[in-house]
């Protein structure tokens, strides 16, 4: 297995370089590695670029299943942490189930909006006031 470490300051320069490159297998290897160390990778300045870059890849899928798997306590520092937050985020825009789960574990919102998210098909263009009432 590849041992790296993705948040020196140039070291990800040369990850994302790689990962630009579009070879399916080696960024599915680099996922692969980046979900071991998904936390720490997350809210490192240099690593969590990585992870953006990853998530944007063919390899994506496994960093997503990675944050679902995540304890409330760990999204919820990711959530918080300076660079953690911007890796949520790109996660959440990439899949809308860790959007509802983050949206119904975390937020202050009443049932009937809270049903509407898990109803809501957000592949359609649909106004929020037309589903809601």
């Amino acid at each position: 297995m590849l041992t790296f470490s993705f948040c020196g300051f140039y070291r990800n320069f040369i990850v994302q370089f790689v990962i630009d490159l579009r070879h399916a297998i080696v960024n599915k290897c680099i996922c692969v590695c980046v979900a071991e160390q998904l936390e720490h990778i997350s809210t490192n300045k240099n690593g969590s670029y990585v992870v953006e870059k990853c998530l944007k890849s063919e390899g994506g899928e496994l960093l997503l299943e990675a944050f679902v798997r995540l304890s409330i306590d760990k999204l919820e520092g990711l959530a918080m942490h300076p660079q953690g937050n911007y890796v949520l985020q790109c996660a959440i825009r990439l899949d809308k189930v860790l959007a509802r789960l983050y949206v119904s574990l975390y937020c202050d919102v009443d049932c009937k909006f809270r049903c509407f998210l898990m109803n809501f098909n957000f592949s359609e263009n649909r106004s929020l006031s037309s589903v809601m009432n």
